[in-house]
């Protein structure tokens, strides 16, 4: 005998759910919709030079974090590295893909079963030295911004000659950002594509069960990175603004005329804009884009055993801003370690799987979609239990239902 359908927590939430934050949606026009100090001050910049294509633009473009290997913070990114994205418009570095576990960038360790990535060439790049010509800027809307040079014969050692005692950036639009590479940069990108694409859809739920399962790290599911290209300079002033008054933005970014060895820049004057400036001491460290692959994973689903029907990976360049800045849905409060198993029925067959699989993947969800599932989801339990019952009530964006079956000789 089948018995009666039980309906539990069968109510789809209205609003987000408080822990939540609400997303603000700028587009390139710089059309939003929460006020200004809602906006981390790289975010801003990240959206609007994110349509140029180029990659991700880092408002950090060089990690200097103390405890990273010497190796990377005497050259910043390589190919291969494995990054995260983090708030502060720069990145965390976790390790190369390329190299093996006792090589020099894999200092701080590599994740349990790592396997290198001995496929790829990893000298089959292509680039060009002098992508950007000294003096160059890249800005969200060239018609916006206007680039001039500072008065003056100040002569210092090093100062290209097409930034002379500086240069002097106005703008007549409310909106804008713009990238300044007083002694220009180089480009650097890698042929095998393909061969990382297979390589990040083997590796990326073990990267991710090695990060926040055995070391706790916390890394919202979409946020991991390889990297397979990048732009490079040795000196960089980055500068975005929002809601400015037509003609209010003037900027003056001017070389240091007592820096030791290789010249330093800083921004002698900013009006109605935020900016930020660093330079290396003598090598080209500063990441000002990263091209390469964004990295999600599935939840467990027992028709799905392929790598690639597995995880989601995305060519970043591909990606527009809110695939790559919203915060990741919270997931199912049960651990896959920690999981429960029950038995889950669906068309016939009977499956081990743990109550983590009840969360969807909302790394290509829209906002709607956080909340509302695509498709109906129906799982089916056999003698679940009051433990088990507690962990699937707060898992969100879900019907839940609950058949209690009373089947003779079961």
């Amino acid at each position: 005998m089948i018995g009666a359908p039980i309906f539990i927590n069968s109510l789809l939430p209205t609003s987000p759910s408080p822990n939540q934050p609400p997303s603000y949606p700028l587009s390139t026009d710089g059309n939003r919709a929460r006020p200004d100090h809602l906006y981390r001050e790289g975010e801003v910049y990240v959206r609007l030079l994110l349509p140029l294509k180029r990659g991700f633009p880092l408002w950090k473009p060089k990690p200097r974090d103390r405890n990273l290997p010497d190796i990377y913070r005497q050259e910043g990114v390589h190919i291969g590295d494995v990054v995260v994205l983090n708030e502060f418009g720069g990145f965390d570095y976790l390790f190369n893909a390329c190299h093996p576990d006792d090589h020099p960038l894999n200092a701080r360790g590599v994740p349990q079963n790592f396997k290198q990535l001995l496929e790829v060439d990893y000298n089959d790049t292509v680039g060009d030295p002098e992508e950007f010509k000294p003096g160059s800027y890249i800005p969200s809307r060239s018609s916006d911004i206007s680039k001039t040079t500072c008065e003056g014969n100040l002569q210092i050692p090093d100062v290209p000659a097409e930034v002379g005692s500086g240069l002097v950036f106005r703008s007549s639009a409310a909106h804008g950002a713009f990238l300044i590479l007083p002694e220009g940069g180089k480009r650097i990108d890698h042929n095998q594509l393909g061969k990382f694409l297979k390589y990040c859809q083997e590796s990326a739920r073990s990267w991710y069960d090695h990060f926040n399962q055995q070391l706790g790290r916390g890394i919202p599911n979409g946020s991991i990175y390889l990297i397979t290209g990048f732009d490079k300079a040795r000196a960089w002033g980055v500068v975005s603004f929002m809601d400015a008054k037509p003609g209010n933005v003037f900027l003056e970014f001017v070389p240091l005329n007592n820096a030791p060895k290789k010249p330093k820049y800083w921004f002698r004057t900013c009006n109605a804009a935020l900016s930020d400036s660093d330079s290396d001491f003598e090598k080209q460290s500063g990441s000002v884009f990263l091209r390469g692959f964004k990295i999600a994973v599935r939840h467990n689903n027992p028709f799905l055993t392929s790598p690639e029907s597995r995880t989601e990976v995305k060519y970043l360049s591909d990606l527009d801003a809110s695939e790559l800045l919203r915060k990741p849905a919270n997931l199912c409060p049960v651990e896959p370690s920690r999981s429960l198993p029950t038995v889950l029925i669906f068309g016939g067959a009977a499956h081990e799987q743990g109550l983590d699989a009840l969360e969807p993947d909302a790394s290509d969800a829209s906002e709607k979609e956080k909340y509302i599932p695509r498709k109906p989801q129906v799982y089916v339990f056999l003698s679940i239990s009051s433990v088990q019952l507690q962990y699937l009530l707060p898992c969100p964006s879900r019907y839940i239902i609950l058949l209690i079956y009373s089947m003779n000789g079961f």
